[in-house]
């Protein structure tokens, strides 16, 4: 079975329409052109209790700067009912950002529904490409299973899955990047330091090889302190070789956090029990003597790890 160009047009309308009426709901009208607006409008589908999807990221992410970071465990619902109990005030430049950043995740969007067309629109030109097959698979179980015309809509655009991992991958880069912006206009608001305020990112454990080299010492454990300033705004367009630290997100997937590091403090390396051993809870640091009498199998489950501690010490330049 063939698609005919009617119909190859009619899921390409289906795609923009999805992707468009999803950037409104996710961005608003900022994030779309006056033409989109107004076939949204035409449906009925504008309304005025919309949220940005941009902007409370950073302004969560203000509030997180305010938080130690034992604090930081707190959950979603409970970080937005105190915003919004709250209130969080944007400054001019911040909500610049906001708006800059609204519309470069809107032209990401784009940019991946208009890849999702281009290949649909290729499937008529390779009927007996891979593409084709799974629609037409799709056609004939829906055919099969007598499935109603928006079922089968649905079928079609679920076939696209790479384009929705596109945008998994769009969202998660983009709302991590947010908050790590909310969080470094806040530490760079209030701190008498300004942009020379020291701060530092920690990888989890399972992080990428390239924020482990960009954000710890060659110990791979004990994060690097750079001022404010040192950390680039992003690494957008640049190879992987020549990635530099950044404020928001290195690259796509990555959620490193940032943190200020607290006048007078350092990391020092200290043993750390991973998970809980005798006399010592997960975290709990094991000093030298302690550890020395522990036997080998709770020796496996303690560390070295970078503990951060008041030494009075500041970093030379």
């Amino acid at each position: 079975m063939s698609l005919t160009k009617t119909q190859i047009e009619a899921i390409a309308n289906i795609i923009k329409e999805r992707f468009t009426r999803f950037t409104y709901e996710a961005l608003g009208e900022r994030a779309l052109t006056p033409a989109e607006i107004e076939e949204l409008s035409a449906s009925g589908l504008v309304r005025n209790n919309l949220r940005n999807l941009v902007a409370d990221p950073v302004i969560l992410g203000k509030v997180l700067a305010l938080m130690p970071p034992s604090a930081r465990s707190i959950s979603y619902d409970e970080l937005l009912s105190f915003v919004n109990k709250n209130g969080i005030p944007l400054t001019e430049v911040e909500q610049q950002s906001i708006d800059y950043a609204t519309e470069h995740a809107g032209q990401y969007i784009s940019g991946i529904r208009d890849m999702a067309i281009r290949d649909v629109r290729a499937m008529s030109a390779r009927s007996s490409g891979e593409a084709l097959r799974k629609v037409q698979e799709g056609v004939s179980e829906a055919i099969a299973n007598r499935e109603t015309t928006s079922e089968l809509k649905t079928r079609l655009f679920d076939t696209l899955d790479d384009r929705t991992r596109d945008w998994q991958r769009v969202a998660h880069t983009e709302m991590n990047t947010a908050i790590q912006n909310g969080i470094y206009q806040e530490i760079r608001d209030k701190s008498p330091s300004g942009g020379d305020q020291l701060v530092f990112k920690r990888p989890a454990p399972d992080a990428c090889k390239y924020c482990k080299k960009l954000y710890l010492d060659v110990d791979g454990v004990t994060p690097k302190i750079f001022k404010m300033t040192e950390l680039a705004e992003s690494n957008i367009g640049m190879k992987a070789p020549d990635w530099q630290p950044t404020i928001g997100s290195v690259h796509p997937w990555c959620h490193c956090q940032l943190y200020v590091l607290p006048e007078g403090f350092s990391f020092v390396k200290k043993r750390v029990a991973t998970e809980p051993v005798r006399g010592f809870k997960t975290g709990q640091v094991v000093e030298e003597s302690k550890f020395s009498s522990l036997g080998e199998k709770d020796k496996s489950k303690v560390k070295w790890d970078a503990v951060l501690a008041y030494t009075g010490e500041t970093r030379s330049e």
